[in-house]
């Protein structure tokens, strides 16, 4: 999270299993930084909470581990804001 301002990357990858704070906690911070963040969540946890959480999040897409190929997709379409859930 803090090396986001500096990074200032097209495009967020967020596991949500982290080590000091879950990836929601750590999305809602980018998002306090930069509200136009597009972030992703990647993991493995297929769960309709997160689905749901990520969703009311406004992130551009969920996208589970096994299924990594759909993620091209969602990061071709960032330049339109369409989210992918």
């Amino acid at each position: 999270v803090s090396e986001y301002a500096f990074q200032k990357p097209d495009c967020v990858l967020m596991d949500i299993q982290l080590t000091n704070m879950s990836g929601f906690e750590a999305t809602e911070k980018i998002y306090q930084q930069n509200p136009d963040a597009n972030i992703v969540i990647v993991t493995s946890h297929n769960t309709p909470s997160f689905r749901i959480k990520a969703e009311m999040m406004n992130v551009m897409g969920f996208v589970l581990k096994d299924r990594l190929s759909s993620i091209t997709k969602i990061i071709k379409t960032i330049n339109t804001k369409t989210p992918l859930l």
